[in-house]
């Protein structure tokens, strides 16, 4: 949601039923954390309370509270970071269809590319070499010729460009 897309809050006014999470993972840059937080009803909330304890025994230490209250306290800067990972997102997605790129439209802080030139697992390679880490899933199918490339600063993401331009020249 924090990258632009449309949230479900709405939806609980309509259906007592929805449940709805969200993690700092991604947003807050939270993720070796794993925090994150549920809202719904007080009818579903009550239940959920009621068993949370007995179905997921990974409770939320203090380090981890400490972290995510103050993500939610400095809401502008979280802000600020989301659309400083979004404009680069699309800057970095208009930069490599330029360069005959099939990418995905993204909603995230990553986007799916399909390589021009080269094969999704060569790029791969080329990349591992240089130290820039992605992610290839090679065993599945439908896209095993797609990598999924994480959004970093505006400079990170400048030099991934320039690398995947070196190995296309």
């Amino acid at each position: 949601i924090s990258f632009g897309g449309e949230t479900a809050l709405p939806l609980l006014e309509k259906y007592d039923n929805v449940f709805i999470t969200r993690t700092f993972s991604k947003d807050a840059s939270l993720a070796g954390l794993r925090v994150g937080y549920g809202i719904g009803s007080p009818k579903l909330m009550a239940v959920i309370n009621a068993v949370k304890n007995s179905v997921n025994p990974y409770n939320v230490d203090s380090i981890a509270e400490v972290l995510a209250t103050a993500a939610v306290k400095s809401w502008d800067y979280y802000e600020d970071s989301c659309s400083k990972i979004m404009a680069t997102r699309d800057w970095f997605s208009q930069e490599l269809q330029a360069i005959g790129f099939d990418v995905l439209p993204s909603k995230t802080n990553f986007i799916l590319v399909k390589p021009y030139g080269v094969t999704a697992g060569q790029l791969f390679d080329y990349l591992q070499s240089k130290k820039i880490y992605v992610r290839y899933f090679p065993k599945v199918e439908r896209i095993s010729d797609r990598l999924r490339i994480s959004i970093g600063t505006q400079d990170e993401m400048e030099r991934v460009l320039m690398t995947i331009q070196e190995l296309q020249a």
